[in-house]
């Protein structure tokens, strides 16, 4: 069995959603990143145990050594939910996806960890697995991810930059203590060697509902308080990369005047309609999976 080193590394993918804490927020257009990770954590829930019968029905076979470009790029193909949906032989399957799934809280960010663990189905039945079919979960295993979905609970939007920056400060620590019980497969074993990929989600009324915007940390705020406090205090720590997701809440253009403003604001306060929740279910959150599994290797659960 060809033999690897162990050069663990964890990848943290964190996307906090802004949001006004009130229960009369709760189904607001302003709040639509919270609405959007809660979709989210259901969504990757259901795929907590999940089979496949061939290695490159997760991952295309490749000769690639373990931390190339080539084993990277094939490695996005994993957790694609068409893919993994796929039964056809007679036998049970080779391989069993287990998704370590953990709700906690940090300081004002309610969210759930989910971290894929890949092991061998010890109750597969067909024929004898072969070289790859033993080494692939194992390499699998030297780049680990944890999946940090969660949202701001605790301050109105104008005043969550203060929490969000604080637990991109402080994440390195967090993480170690939250998956340091995170099951690896055979000799693997857990690391502190983290790195970090880090997304703030809002609501965006210049973007159309059904849509999603990636943009990075020194575009435009486009006058929204929650993204203006967060730079107000990242701006302090320029070592801390992240990204902006925006998510498009509206059915019309506005026009810049003040009678549109002040009808505006009742607008973004205002609850969704189920056809603008279709949008969201159906429309923007497929399309943040597809652009989240371009930037990361990512669960594709449409």
């Amino acid at each position: 069995m060809p033999k690897y080193p162990i050069q663990l590394t964890h990848r943290i993918i964190s996307i906090i959603g802004l949001g006004n804490p009130e229960p009369k927020y709760q189904n607001t257009r302003h709040n639509v990143a919270a609405l959007v990770i809660r979709k989210m954590w259901s969504q990757l829930a259901s795929l907590k145990t999940t089979k496949a019968f061939k290695a490159h029905t997760l991952i295309a076979r490749t000769r690639a050594e373990p931390g190339s470009k080539q084993f990277t790029r094939h490695l996005t193909k994993f957790f694609d939910e068409k893919v993994l949906a796929h039964t056809k032989a007679d036998y049970k399957p080779k391989y069993v996806l287990e998704l370590n799934i953990k709700e906690t809280y940090f300081e004002g960010i309610k969210m759930m960890l989910f971290t894929p663990t890949l092991l061998r189905n010890m109750d597969y039945d067909g024929p004898p697995f072969s070289v790859y079919d033993y080494d692939f979960p194992r390499r699998f295993d030297l780049y680990r991810h944890t999946y940090c979905l969660g949202y701001v609970d605790n301050t109105f939007m104008n005043q969550n930059g203060k929490v969000v920056a604080n637990f991109f400060e402080k994440q390195q620590k967090f993480f170690e203590e939250q998956v340091k019980d995170v099951i690896y497969y055979l000799d693997g074993e857990p690391t502190d060697d983290f790195t970090f990929s880090n997304y703030i989600m809002a609501d965006d009324v210049e973007t159309p509902i059904g849509k999603v915007k990636i943009r990075d940390k020194y575009s435009s705020d486009r006058g929204h308080n929650g993204l203006r406090d967060c730079k107000r205090y990242l701006g302090i720590y320029e070592d801390i990369p992240y990204v902006k997701i925006s998510v498009g809440i509206s059915l019309k253009n506005w026009e810049n005047d003040i009678f549109s403003e002040l009808l505006l604001r009742d607008f973004v306060l205002g609850e969704f309609t189920p056809k603008e929740l279709d949008y969201l279910n159906n429309e923007s959150i497929p399309m943040l999976w597809d652009e989240l599994h371009k930037l990361e290797m990512i669960v594709a659960a449409k």
